[in-house]
């Protein structure tokens, strides 16, 4: 596909609660793994500090122990996420009706109701794209959500790919070539 100034796509659709709930496991994916790696070492040389002699039993013994803890820890904690994230998408009305985007060189112009958004390229903190969504975050908490079932042709698809990498720094675009 030639790079055309002229290049241009019209999306609209419909976030579901699972794209909101996969967004949500993206976002979170690297926090949570840091925080159970923390923890998980941490009670590796808790647990080994409970224990005295050779160190080849003690430590297997602390790291089957930490991650038995570990286990259950995420038994808990991922259905907590999960109901924090159903309140959030079910509180936000505005994520639950129809938006249309129209993308071009210029930004990309969202349309919810009767109310219009237009978002420069500046104004993109980081794109991502996953299997099955498109994440642009303005803010590093927050993200437009274009999941690709708003895309009616993998022409579309490329064609973003392609104004994401022309409009945006590289360092700020993660998305499949």
């Amino acid at each position: 596909m030639t790079p055309n100034k002229h290049d241009e796509i019209s999306i609209s659709g419909t976030v579901t609660y699972e794209d909101f709930k996969r967004h949500n496991s993206y976002h979170r994916r690297r926090t949570m793994f840091i925080y159970f790696g923390v923890v998980f070492v941490l009670l590796v040389f808790l647990w080994a500090s409970f224990f005295s002699g050779s160190w080849i039993i003690i430590y297997p013994i602390a790291i089957l122990l930490s991650a038995v803890m570990i286990g259950l820890s995420m038994l808990i904690a991922i259905p907590i996420v999960n109901m924090r994230v159903r309140k959030e998408y079910k509180t936000d009305q505005r994520i639950q009706i129809e938006m249309s985007y129209v993308i071009n060189d210029e930004g990309i112009l969202q349309k919810v109701r009767r109310s219009k958004n237009f978002i420069e390229w500046n104004e993109i903190f980081v794109a991502k794209e996953e299997y099955d969504m498109f994440r642009l975050y303005i803010s590093k908490n927050k993200a437009i959500l274009l999941p690709n079932h708003f895309f009616t042709s993998m022409e579309e698809i490329k064609i973003l790919r392609m104004l994401l990498k022309r409009n945006l720094d590289s360092k700020k675009v993660k998305i499949k070539s």
